[in-house]
C-alpha cells in the first residue's frame, strides 16, 4: 500500500514539523509506504523566508514608523542570526526525517500524482482548513485533484475555530469541499459536532498525530540542544504572555529550578538568562524531553509535554483554543489550563497513570479509525 500525505509540512513551525513526522512515522509501524505530498504554495512559503520577514517588521511604517524601525532593529540585532540558524536545521530536519516527494507547486503537478500508484491521500493534520491561514479554502487539503476510485481521507484536519466558518460564503464552500472525502477525521470535538450539526456529513474527533506515537517513537530524532547547571523549566511561547514569567517564576523557586525559554517567534528575544532562539525540531524535543516543568501556550507544546509526561501549564490565547481545552478535557487534565479568570493556577505533581489511561483509548480509536479509512481493517 502506498499512501500520500498533504499538511503543512513546510513551515518553520515545530508543531507543523512534528505532526507530519508523527503521521509517517505511524504509517511506518503499521507497514505502510507513505510520502509527504511536498506541496508548498509560493505565498505560504515566502513568509518564512528571512528576507520576507526583514520585509514584515516594517508592514505598519507609514502608521508607525518608529515601532517599525524599532522592530526591524530589533530583529537585525536579536535574532536574525539565530533565525537563519534555526531555518536551517528545520530544512535539515525534513531533508533526513521525512520521506517527501519533489516540490509541488500548482494543480496541473497535483494531477500527475495520479499516476503514480497512490492508494489513498490523507489530509491532514493542522490547520489546513483555515481559510484565515490559506486566504481562502485550498482545494488541495480536500482531495480536490484526487480521482474518484483513490481513498480521501481527513486526520485530525482543523480549521482553528469553528467561528471562521460560520460565515455564509465559507459554509456553504466548506461542505462542498467535504464532500470529496471518504472518511473525515478532525482534530476537534468542536469541529465535528458543528460538521454533524451543520450538515448531513458524518464526522469524528481524532487524536493529533503526534500523540499517536510513544515517547520512544521521537527518541531517534531527539538531540540535546545544551547542557544547563541546573534542572529546569522550560517556557515555550508562540506569543508572549506575560503570565507565563510568572507561573515560571513561581515553579522555580518552589522546586528550586532554573528557567530556560525557547523562542516561538522570531520578532522579539525572551529576556532570559537562558534562552535557546536557534533550536530546531530535534532539539525542542530535547528541551521539552528534559525539562522538569513546561509553561505554554502552543498546542503542540501541550501535547509532548503529555507524551514525554512532564508537569505542565497551558496558557489559552485570545482565540483558538477550542483545540487545547477539547484535548485536555478528554483527559481530565483541564486543571492545568491558565487563562486571565483563574483565581488560581494547579502547578502540582500530574500523576499520569489515569490519564495516560484515557488517552490510550483514544489512541485506539484514533488508530482505528485510520486502519479502517486506509483499508486494513474491516472493524
Amino acid at each position: 500500500m502506498k499512501i500520500g500525505i498533504l499538511t503543512f509540512h513546510y513551515a518553520i513551525n515545530y508543531g507543523a514539523v512534528l505532526q507530519a513526522y508523527a503521521t509517517q512515522k505511524w504509517l511506518m509501524k503499521q507497514g505502510i509506504e507513505s510520502h509527504i505530498i511536498n506541496y508548498v504554495p509560493e505565498e505560504q512559503e515566502s513568509k518564512y523566508q528571512p528576507e520576507i520577514i526583514k520585509k514584515n517588521c516594517l508592514v505598519d511604517f507609514k502608521t508607525n514608523p518608529l515601532r517599525s524601525a524599532a522592530r526591524l532593529v530589533r530583529y537585525k540585532l536579536l535574532t536574525e542570526r539565530e533565525y537563519v540558524e534555526k531555518s536551517n536545521k528545520f530544512k535539515y530536519f525534513l531533508e533526513n526525517n521525512l520521506r517527501m516527494t519533489h516540490v509541488i507547486r500548482n494543480r496541473e503537478e497535483l494531477i500527475h500524482l495520479n499516476e503514480d500508484g497512490y492508494d489513498a491521500f490523507i489530509c491532514g493534520s493542522d490547520q489546513i482548513w483555515n481559510p484565515e491561514i490559506t486566504k481562502e479554502f485550498d482545494k488541495t487539503y480536500f482531495c480536490e485533484f484526487v480521482k474518484a476510485n483513490t481513498r480521501r481521507i481527513a486526520y485530525a484536519a482543523s480549521a482553528g475555530d469553528t467561528s471562521v466558518l460560520n460565515r455564509l460564503e465559507n459554509k456553504e464552500q466548506f461542505f462542498r469541499l467535504l464532500n470529496n472525502f471518504n472518511s473525515i477525521g478532525v482534530r476537534e470535538q468542536s469541529l465535528a459536532d458543528f460538521i454533524v450539526e451543520e450538515s448531513d456529513i458524518n464526522a469524528i474527533a481524532t487524536l493529533d498525530p503526534t500523540l499517536l506515537l510513544e515517547k520512544d517513537d521521537y527518541e531517534g530524532i531527539t538531540t540535546n540542544q545544551k547542557h544547563f547547571d541546573k534542572e529546569y523549566v522550560l517556557v515555550y511561547q508562540l506569543a508572549r504572555n506575560p503570565q507565563a514569567k510568572d507561573i515560571a517564576m513561581k515553579v522555580a523557586k518552589d522546586r528550586n529550578l532554573d528557567i530556560v525559554e525557547v523562542c516561538g517567534t522570531f520578532y522579539n528575544k525572551p529576556h532570559s538568562k537562558n534562552v535557546v532562539c536557534n533550536a530546531g525540531p530535534s532539539e525542542l524535543l530535547g528541551l521539552i524531553r528534559d525539562a522538569s516543568y513546561v509553561v505554554t501556550n502552543s498546542f503542540h507544546g501541550t501535547t509532548l509535554s503529555i507524551v514525554f509526561q512532564k508537569d505542565f501549564n497551558t496558557i489559552l490565547s485570545k482565540k483558538r483554543n477550542s483545540r487545547i481545552v477539547d484535548l485536555l478535557e478528554s483527559i481530565k487534565l483541564e486543571n492545568r489550563i491558565v487563562n486571565v479568570d483563574n483565581d488560581s493556577i494547579d502547578t502540582g505533581i500530574i500523576e499520569y497513570p489515569v490519564h495516560l489511561e484515557l488517552l490510550e483509548e483514544m489512541k485506539k480509536q484514533s488508530s482505528k479509525f485510520l486502519r479502517k479509512s486506509i483499508g486494513l481493517s474491516n472493524e
